[in-house]
């Protein structure tokens, strides 16, 4: 019944009837008491997403505690993770006598999140093991529950508590790695080559004080006293192969390690391939690997398609370390921006495709070949694309020598060229920089959205990386100190004990301006006996 139409008042009828007033006799036949398929009515209401249905049965009992054990939370949050917030809006409380500009304090309920378990006494579990499922639901759902100031009070304590290893984690992968492998690259693939004569027109015992070397960056951070060799083997030209199989030898160690929690990523978040950045990662690390062969080689002879791969793996490796920057809650919003206003104009520039091909074609006919800016076809769309930005080179196209041309179709060139500085450079570039930037209320909460996802990520990975140490890894204590160190919820104390405690006082005076009028728009009074 729980699935049908119009079923919630009779549902509400039912559950508030003379037969069942007792909260014992609702715990039972609300949440106990199951049909022949074991199916409960809040099972039920689940099964078939009775949203509605399933809202009021969470909320008709006055203690949650009392029944919603981590099964049937892991069963709402996986099917109907909306169906929680009426009970999360129930968690923030205030007192009235004591709230003011100068104590802004309220009273935080994070059982609606984290369960009601108590992972000192129960099994230890990570505390965002239900909510991490809202990373998979529609972005409906996540605006709903994300923005929602219960969820965003504790991913924020969340993330104060465990921000220091995230730090670890990208001054490893990130910064380490990103500069090893740049290192590297600069060592083999621009090699130092004499400005002056060769080194066989020298003479050993006078060294000739013209044959500079070309400082090469980051040169200094890994050299660690290694000396190039006097002597050339291609084209008087060599690098420094010491340096190089250093680094190469760091990445990969650095790489491997990498994989192994990109491994793992795999095993625990079932969203894993959808990401391209992930294969983007993937990909960086195999280029990586095939650009470090030339350092294990006897010669400094390297195929241009390697240099090619080099510079590709530079690009995407500097590019992909603003996906850990954007990790952090400061950062994060203006990464999520940039990849929102990226893929927009992007799709506008597609549709506007056609466009900047007429005009090219029209330019191809009408200008001289002689000029050569319009002669093949790419790179005259190219050329194109650019005068978007105001490089136009008009004197360039239409002045000779012997000044301005009078012929017919340098005059109507003129014409089109002057359409096309209207269309594109005015119009088409100002629309495009319109239309990104159209709703920005709208992109700054998306991007809100995306942060707090990646932030989610961040802590269940983390969390679960430490709950699988401390269960297969020696040094039990030590895990089992820094998984508590971590939650919300638990306290230690110096004499090494731990206490669970859902109901926390959270001041709330240095949040931003629009989360705190989403608390107070969803705060309750406390009701003074």
């Amino acid at each position: 019944m729980g699935f049908r139409t119009n079923s919630l008042a009779c549902v509400k009828l039912l559950a508030e009837s003379g037969q069942v007033s007792e909260w014992d006799q609702k715990q039972l036949y609300l949440y106990g008491m199951k049909d022949l398929k074991g199916e409960s009515p809040i099972d039920i209401a689940i099964k078939h997403h009775s949203i509605r249905i399933t809202e009021y049965l969470i909320t008709a009992h006055p203690s949650p505690e009392a029944w919603l054990k981590d099964d049937m939370m892991e069963k709402i949050y996986s099917t109907l993770p909306e169906a929680m917030v009426p009970l999360m809006n129930q968690s923030l409380r205030y007192n009235p006598a004591k709230f003011h500009e100068r104590n802004e304090s309220i009273d935080v309920e994070f059982g609606t999140v984290t369960g009601y378990s108590d992972p000192v006494m129960d099994e230890p579990k990570p505390e965002t093991k239900f909510l991490h499922h809202i990373m998979y639901a529609p972005k409906e759902i996540q605006r709903t529950v994300f923005l929602h100031p219960l969820v965003q009070i504790f991913l924020d304590l969340k993330w104060k508590n465990i921000r220091w290893l995230t730090w670890l984690a990208i001054l490893f992968q990130s910064t380490t790695w990103i500069i090893l492998y740049t290192v590297m690259v600069f060592e083999i693939y621009i090699p130092n080559c004499s400005e002056g004569e060769s080194n066989n027109a020298t003479s050993p015992a006078e060294p000739d004080d013209g044959t500079s070397k070309k400082k090469k960056t980051l040169r200094i951070l890994l050299s660690l006293g290694f000396v190039h060799r006097d002597d050339s083997n291609l084209e008087d030209c060599d690098f420094n192969h010491g340096s190089a199989q250093c680094c190469a030898v760091i990445l990969y160690f650095l790489s491997i390690v990498i994989i192994v929690k990109e491994i793992f990523q795999m095993r625990h978040f079932s969203n894993y391939f959808v990401d391209v950045t992930n294969y983007a990662q993937l990909l960086v690390i195999l280029i990586a690997f095939t650009n470090s062969a030339p350092a294990w080689q006897s010669t400094s002879d390297v195929d241009k398609w390697q240099t090619y791969l080099a510079a590709f793996g530079c690009f995407v490796a500097w590019v992909l370390s603003l996906r850990e920057v954007g990790k952090f809650p400061r950062c994060g919003i203006y990464a999520a921006i940039l990849k929102k206003v990226f893929w927009h104009c992007l799709k506008m520039l597609i549709f506007y495709f056609p466009l900047l091909v007429a005009f090219t074609l029209c330019l191809r006919i009408l200008i001289p070949v002689q000029k050569g800016q319009y002669t093949y076809l790419f790179f005259a769309i190219v050329k194109v694309v650019i005068m978007m930005t105001g490089e136009l080179d008009f004197e360039d196209a239409f002045y000779g020598d012997d000044g301005p041309s009078l012929a017919l179709n340098a005059i109507f060139g003129q014409f089109v060229f002057l359409l096309l500085v209207f269309i594109t450079t005015i119009v088409l570039l100002n629309l495009l920089t319109g239309l990104a930037v159209n709703d920005v209320q709208s992109l700054i909460e998306e991007a809100e959205i995306n942060r707090l996802s990646n932030e989610l990520e961040q802590i269940y990975l983390l969390e679960s990386l430490i709950q699988m140490c401390r269960e297969k890894c020696f040094g039990l204590e030590r895990w089992s100190d820094l998984f508590y160190s971590l939650n919300v919820t638990t306290t230690k104390y110096p004499d090494y004990c731990c206490f669970t405690s859902l109901k926390q006082n959270v001041e709330t005076k240095s949040y931003p301006q629009d989360l705190k009028e989403r608390i107070r728009k969803n705060m309750i009074p406390i009701e003074e006996n």
